[in-house]
């Protein structure tokens, strides 16, 4: 009866063992292999979420008087993706009378042939 019991427990710890190396092996599927479709799954589910920094607002600073001595204000730094935009001029006026940024530096830099350009001077929403 002993080798019985010792046979049972060989056999419950090669069960558990291939139990665990096939998840390890579905995960790894998942994971590495099939990464690309799993996201996209993932994207059209809605079950993903892209978790980015969300700085806390500072507020208005008052001095003593009541008068206002900083205020917090949204800026937005310009990215253009010139393969996304349309090729006439009349977008690159309409852009640059919004930004502030001359049009001859839109259309100049696409020029060059560059696909995307950052302007590192800061936007703000006004």
């Amino acid at each position: 009866m002993k080798n019985g019991k010792d046979l049972r427990g060989v056999f419950m710890g090669v069960g558990l063992t291939a139990f665990f190396v096939a998840a390890a092996a579905s995960q790894l599927k998942l994971q590495v292999f099939e990464k690309a479709h799993t996201i996209d799954l993932a994207n059209k589910t809605k079950r993903y979420e892209l978790s980015r920094p969300d700085p806390a607002k500072r507020g208005t600073i008052f001095s003593a008087d009541g008068q206002p001595l900083a205020v917090d204000e949204a800026t937005y730094d310009l990215n253009v993706d010139f393969t996304k935009c349309p090729d006439n001029e009349g977008f690159w006026l309409d852009l640059a009378q919004a930004t502030g940024i001359p049009a001859t530096e839109f259309e100049s830099a696409r020029a060059t042939g560059a696909k995307t350009k950052l302007w590192p001077q800061t936007i703000t929403s006004e």
